[in-house]
């Protein structure tokens, strides 16, 4: 019976985005109803490039970036006392580096408090099932463990009990209706992040740079990044090799089930594997 809420984990180029897009085709195709959620979307449970701004600093974006207002009011949420702002949805073509910068500032992964991080994220797991619309098959790709192992061994180098403790209390409020957790193991690590280096070169290096310049750059300035040996391009390979060895760890003790499948060289072979555990 397929579950209403599913997750499909894995490292940087295991394919996430495609099966997660696959799966919701193949699901709408079944006649079910169906919400699929990417890393970076309006997000019900996640908060992934995404800015976080008061009332105050809101209204100063608005009148700051008047040009922009209809496409900033069409990716906000507001939760509480809170704008939750998808801002790397906006317009490309008519969104400035300078907005781009200005949003960066006020996401959650700029916290320097793990409590912080911890709390905004929990604080919408645990509204989500307030939120679940009936005979609704939800679709969430890397927003469980890929983002969140990111900060608790980098930016935090929290021992693995306490990692294991992080994520059983993140899925908790999600446990009754009993998730399908699928993770996607990569049989070779550094093929498979090279592989998504080279698909995400940018088309305009005068406006974006490269994912895995922007990957270097990201993980060498986490506070452990250098105490852990992660610098330059064969470091970074090496923590996707030892995330994913955690993140397979982890996994075996979660309090949820996780389907675990390894990446095949064809990924039609590797749909249909997932798609026989999630349905």
């Amino acid at each position: 019976m397929t579950s209403n809420i599913i997750f499909i984990e894995g490292n940087p180029g295991s394919g996430k985005s495609t099966f997660a897009k696959r799966l919701e085709s193949t699901l709408l195709s079944q006649g079910k109803k169906v919400k699929m959620y990417q890393e970076g979307d309006l997000h019900p449970i996640d908060l992934a490039w995404c800015a976080i701004l008061n009332a105050v600093e809101y209204q100063a974006l608005l009148d700051e970036f008047p040009s922009l207002k209809e496409e900033i009011l069409k990716f906000t949420q507001k939760i509480e006392d809170q704008y939750i702002i998808a801002y790397t949805k906006v317009n490309h073509n008519i969104a400035s580096n300078a907005f781009y910068e200005r949003m960066r500032a006020f996401e959650i992964y700029r916290s320097e408090s793990l409590s912080v991080f911890q709390m905004a994220h929990q604080k919408l797991w645990q509204a989500f099932p307030f939120k679940i619309e009936p005979d609704t098959i939800y679709i969430f790709e890397c927003v469980f463990i890929q983002n969140h192992i990111n900060e608790l061994i980098l930016k935090y180098n929290l021992p693995y009990e306490d990692i294991l403790a992080y994520f059983n209390e993140l899925m908790a409020p999600l446990i009754q209706y009993h998730p399908k957790v699928v993770f996607i193991e990569q049989t070779d690590v550094k093929k498979s992040i090279m592989g998504v280096a080279d698909k995400r070169r940018t088309n305009d290096p005068t406006r974006f740079r490269d994912w895995m310049d922007l990957v270097i750059e990201y993980i060498e300035n986490m506070p452990y990044a250098k105490a852990l040996g992660y610098t330059g391009l064969e470091g970074i390979i090496q923590y996707f090799i030892d995330r994913q060895t955690l993140s397979l760890t982890i996994i075996d003790r979660l309090n949820v089930k996780v389907d675990v499948i390894k990446l095949k060289d064809s990924y039609d072979e590797t749909f249909n594997q997932l798609l026989a555990v999630v349905l």
